[in-house]
């Protein structure tokens, strides 16, 4: 597949987009460098974090971009493991046990189109190398013979029927990664020591020391943290909930973080709120008006009866009815949204009456959207795209507005900003959001609080 550096960075973008495994608690950190100094991919967190690329093995060994996104998420799912098992020193039988579990999750999870990255890599991978691929027709034949001729043994027959079953127990994720490494180090540990020295590398990068969460940046922890708690530990970890150190719990009832959301997003709206002739909620508001007749509150008015032969006019207090301020709104529906857009759309609802009609919806474009008894009407393209709502605000002229997204969204051209007169723009970011990019560009920015039972995890 031929592949340039510009068509690559499109690749991670989308699928930082559509977020399966929730792998862009990681990916989207990270600066893309391409380099011929790693093999394969290699992922450094840190400051910066950065996905080292060897753009000359994609070409060769990528036939089409799902292939590529196997990589990326292949290389993901290896920072997830490596900071959650406690793993000190990496030997060629844990290499080969994680990098089988790994693959076997994309084939679970992602299908066949994924996986066939891993089938065509380790097409022809000898002995225990063949973990790292699924089963072919040719390896479901010789599975069925070995089964058949159970009870005619021969030499070595045992030691290939557990290998075969293991095989076939790992890509159905009734086997982890913690029986593997058993099975890698009881029957194959010097065999793999020796098949990796003269053949083909492992995918992505295997050089590290070990640690905990505790060894990372905090921000790039709580990253992995929350991608934790939208992974189901099940086929990844015999005792999951221990080694996702408390992890894998179940997002709080929206019922638990309205309350909160609901008062920071009101404060933020009523900064923005500007006169709306068209909004749905009316405010009363002092006014007089003069009458030639008496009233008790205008004393003044009484006097002046007294020796004005001609009846003054009196003062009468009242209040009247006015549309109340209202403000546009943009909420980002791209697919990564798509874990908190529930709660997001449990929180708009009650404040309606305060947002500009027409909703507006935003991914590659903006579109009206409504909310129609707790569920959005809209449509989206996918992608997130910042400049069609930039652009969108130049052309529409709303004083103020408010986007709502979790912040991975594309850099728009500084030159769209400047199209903006007089305008006032703010931020709602998701509580699991980041808000790197609104905040370079000089956008204000609220970050929704993070549920309690998340944040202590």
């Amino acid at each position: 597949m031929q592949i340039d550096e510009a068509h690559f960075r499109a690749i991670v973008l989308e699928l930082i987009d559509n977020n399966p495994l929730a792998c862009r608690a990681v990916l989207s950190i990270c600066d893309i460098d391409f380099t011929d100094r790693v093999e394969t991919l290699a992922v450094t967190l840190g400051r910066p974090s950065s996905l080292k690329v060897n753009l000359q093995f994609v070409q060769t060994h990528c036939a089409n971009e799902n292939h590529v996104k196997a990589l990326l998420i292949h290389e993901f799912l290896h920072i997830l493991l490596r900071h959650t098992s406690e793993i000190k020193i990496m030997t060629p039988a844990l290499n080969v046990a994680l990098d089988a579990v790994i693959n076997a999750i994309i084939h679970r999870r992602l299908g066949a189109d994924y996986s066939e990255m891993m089938s065509r890599y380790y097409e022809d991978a000898p002995g225990p190398l063949r973990l790292l691929r699924p089963m072919n027709s040719r390896d479901q034949w010789l599975w069925q013979n070995l089964q058949r001729s159970e009870t005619l043994p021969s030499p070595g027959h045992h030691e290939e029927l557990e290998f075969f079953r293991a095989w076939k127990a790992v890509y159905e994720g009734t086997l982890v990664a913690d029986d593997m490494l058993d099975l890698c180090r009881r029957f194959c540990s010097q065999e793999i020591e020796e098949l990796l020295k003269g053949g083909r590398g492992l995918l992505g990068g295997h050089c590290w020391e070990g640690g905990g969460l505790e060894v990372l940046e905090v921000d790039v922890a709580a990253r992995l943290k929350g991608a934790l708690q939208t992974i189901d530990g099940t086929g990844i970890w015999r005792d999951a909930q221990r080694m996702t150190q408390g992890c894998l719990r179940k997002p709080p009832p929206v019922s638990r973080i309205h309350g909160e959301w609901r008062s920071a997003t009101r404060a933020l709206l009523q900064r923005l709120i500007v006169p709306d002739p068209r909004s749905r909620v009316a405010r009363e508001e002092p006014a007089s008006f003069a009458l030639p007749v008496l009233n008790a509150s205008d004393r003044r008015g009484c006097l002046r009866t007294l020796w004005n032969p001609l009846l003054p006019e009196v003062v009468w207090s009242t209040a009247i009815r006015k549309p109340a301020g209202s403000v546009q709104v943009y909420l980002d529906v791209s697919g990564s949204m798509n874990a908190e857009l529930q709660a997001l759309l449990a929180l708009l609802a009650g404040l309606l009456p305060w947002i500009k009609t027409p909703f507006w919806a935003f991914s590659t474009e903006v579109v009206p959207a409504v909310i129609r008894k707790g569920r959005l009407e809209t449509h989206t393209s996918g992608g997130t795209s910042l400049s069609a709502v930039l652009a969108h605000a130049a052309k529409t002229r709303p004083r103020t507005a408010l986007i709502i997204t979790d912040g991975f969204v594309e850099k728009p051209k500084p030159s769209l900003l400047r199209s903006l007169r007089n305008q006032r723009i703010e931020a709602l970011v998701s509580a699991t959001g980041t808000p790197e990019v609104l905040e370079n560009l000089g956008i204000p920015v609220t970050r929704l609080p993070m549920p309690p039972e998340t944040a202590a995890g």
